[in-house]
């Protein structure tokens, strides 16, 4: 082969490993918003209460049918310690797939998932749809509100 073959072939190969490493330097808006989503689902089950705190919004709110109802930031975290300190095993599955919309400063994700944990001798598990809307904050997002819109008890 001669020089300007091997030449052409390592710049195509530089090309290709630099386009591949862009990509992965790049984190799109709803990476962001996915990675928000893993980090809060992380916290409520390694039943971190620092973490979810940070990785609310000041205005954060939320709604749902009973037992859920409606209620803002203050006591959330308070609400998640007690119930932590008579649940075990907390899981919040994904289940099915996930509709992310990122406008401007606002995003919202559409999420079907299971949540379980086990009381007692008693397993525990919902079947949950909800909205979740986040608001940007720097380069990523935190959690402003959740509107739960299905909520069925049982074994899944």
């Amino acid at each position: 082969m001669n020089r300007t073959v091997l030449l052409t072939i390592a710049a195509v190969v530089l090309l290709a490993l630099g386009a591949f490493l862009v990509e992965r330097w790049h984190v799109t808006d709803e990476e962001r918003v996915e990675m928000a989503y893993d980090a809060l689902r992380a916290a409520v089950e390694a039943e971190d209460g620092d973490a979810l705190d940070i990785l609310l919004a000041a205005d954060f709110s939320w709604s749902g049918p009973r037992p859920i109802q409606s209620g803002e930031r203050d006591g959330i975290v308070p609400a998640f310690e007690r119930f932590w300190s008579q649940a075990d095993g907390i899981g919040v599955l994904p289940r099915g797939s996930k509709e992310i919309t990122v406008a401007g400063g606002i995003a919202t994700m559409n999420t079907p998932q299971v949540v379980r944990w086990k009381m007692g001798e008693q397993f525990i598990a919902y079947k949950v749809t909800a909205k979740l809307t986040f608001d940007r904050v720097g380069e990523g997002f935190v959690l402003a509100q959740i509107e739960v819109t299905e909520l069925k008890p049982g074994l899944l």
